[in-house]
């Protein structure tokens, strides 16, 4: 029941935002010549998204897992909501400067990880591993979510595998992860390409905190992080550039993140989602073997 509910109320309205947000409009960057016909494209996708997520979520999960879910979800979408906002407002791709994004999801991931050791989960570390290890563990997946979302369904297609993977293999995420799903898979069909909506940095933002949520509730985070590869090797690309360009003075790739410098070698958007996805299946399928101890 969760599963079909979490994917109505998404794809019930997910047309009514789009409606209602026409004039808000995501700017495209001015070096992404080749996206300049997403030009116009509404940029709240996060907003059908986080109502959905939340009454799924009154709904269908524990108390614990409210309690944990609910202020994760509320305070990502804020920062990545307020980065968007500036965007549109401004008419430029620049929103928050990335310093004070940074010390909003510092403090937004440290208040998750004092929720989640409150509502009775432990990881095997001590305080003084286990908060700076779950803060990282956020802040990567936010940001690695983030960053790959600039393409067409690219980090929805990118996040499934995963969230199979858990679904599957950790009964007690199991409600969490379906509604996740659903909810991203009803979005998907209003932003595969072209898309007729972007998530924005809301929308990413959530999705990256609830991963990284859900991998420390797993109480295997490292092999949900394998699983998770595409998204680190999309931030890899971006700051194994921006190390180069400040060390060396020379760029690695002709752009980062590594989506669109495959789109400047000729690659379309939909081939460069789609071998995303295979990888991600790759990825999740790797993990699983590791957690059943196969390899």
């Amino acid at each position: 029941m969760s599963l079909l509910i979490s994917f109505l109320l998404c794809f019930i309205s997910m047309p009514l935002v789009i409606k209602a947000s026409k004039r808000f409009t995501s700017p495209i960057k001015p070096e992404l010549g080749e996206h300049a016909k997403k030009a116009g494209t509404p940029a709240f996708g996060s907003i059908a998204i986080v109502f959905s997520l939340i009454i799924s979520i009154a709904l269908f999960l524990s108390k614990e897992q409210r309690n944990i879910f609910l202020p994760a979800i509320i305070i990502f979408l804020l920062i990545g909501f307020i980065d968007d906002f500036l965007k549109v407002k401004r008419t430029s791709s620049d929103g928050l400067k990335s310093i004070s994004k940074l010390i909003l999801q510092i403090i937004g991931a440290i208040v998750i990880s004092y929720l989640i050791r409150e509502q009775g989960y432990y990881i095997n570390f001590n305080s003084y591993i286990y908060y700076p290890f779950s803060v990282f563990l956020i802040i990567f997946f936010v940001n690695g979510v983030n960053i790959t979302d600039g393409l067409d369904s690219l980090a929805v297609k990118s996040a499934i595998p995963p969230l199979v993977m858990i679904t599957l293999c950790f009964s007690s995420l199991k409600a969490v992860s379906l509604i996740v799903i659903s909810v991203y898979v009803a979005f998907l069909f209003y932003n595969c390409p072209n898309a007729s909506i972007f998530m924005g940095d809301g929308g990413s933002h959530i999705l990256g905190v609830t991963l990284a949520t859900l991998a420390l509730l797993s109480q295997k985070p490292i092999i949900v992080t394998i699983s998770c590869g595409v998204f680190a090797l999309e931030l890899l690309s971006s700051f194994i550039q921006i190390f180069s360009i400040r060390v060396f003075k020379k760029k690695v790739f002709s752009i980062a993140p590594l989506h669109h410098a495959l789109e400047k070698k000729g690659m379309n958007e939909e081939k460069i989602c789609d071998r995303a996805a295979c990888l991600s299946f790759f990825f999740s399928i790797f993990s699983v073997t590791l957690l059943k101890g196969m390899l």
